[in-house]
């Protein structure tokens, strides 16, 4: 039943998509959601702020008010480090990005660049 449900929400039949739950992300209306159930979201520093409401460890944005470099700290370590894609949001130039088990790290960037990051773990780790 659920790999019916996750086909049906892929060709795009939302009430489908509704019944198909995976441990820590659901499939709403079609769309990847992330859960958290322990409630912890990721931590930045020297960000100047936290990640916006709604941020996770796979997904969301954070506006940097402080210096040029901004690291944002999963709530819960990776096995090995993820595959991210970073964008600053806001400005049109270069950033640089680390990715580690612990940490996306953004260097280059200035105040008031929004960052957007979606991150997934590798398969089988």
């Amino acid at each position: 039943m659920k790999t019916l449900a996750v086909l049906l929400a892929l060709l795009g039949t939302p009430a489908a998509a509704q019944l198909y739950e995976a441990p820590n992300n659901t499939i709403v209306n079609g769309h990847l959601a992330a859960k958290n159930p322990t409630g912890l979201v990721p931590v930045a520093t020297l960000c100047g702020a936290q990640p916006d409401a709604g941020s996770s460890d796979l997904a969301g944005t954070i506006t940097n008010v402080g210096t040029s470099t901004c690291t944002i700290t999963f709530s819960a370590a990776f096995t090995v480090a993820p595959s991210c894609i970073v964008s600053d949001l806001t400005a049109n130039h270069a950033i640089t990005v680390a990715i580690s088990t612990a940490a996306i790290t953004i260097t280059g960037g200035t105040a008031a660049d929004k960052y957007a990051w979606h991150c997934t773990a590798k398969a089988g780790l």
